[in-house]
């Protein structure tokens, strides 16, 4: 099982899971994840560590890169 992170792309979004892809994030690091309508920067609000267990299947998309602060 991939080890999942939550991301919201808005405060008022839902989390949304990806995986993480092997990227070592913690919560509040931005992140540029792949979406059906491309890639999208996001806010990581769960990190894989926080996630013990999950019920979601299938492939999931994938968290490509963190965001290099200015």
């Amino acid at each position: 099982m991939p080890a999942l992170a939550g991301v919201q792309f808005k405060p008022s979004d839902k989390v949304q899971y990806f995986d993480s892809n092997g990227i070592d994030l913690a919560v509040g690091e931005r992140v540029i994840v792949e979406t059906w309508s491309g890639e999208r920067e996001g806010v990581v609000v769960i990190a894989p560590e926080q996630v013990l267990r999950s019920d979601l299947l299938g492939p999931m998309n994938a968290i490509l890169r963190k965001v290099k602060s200015t």
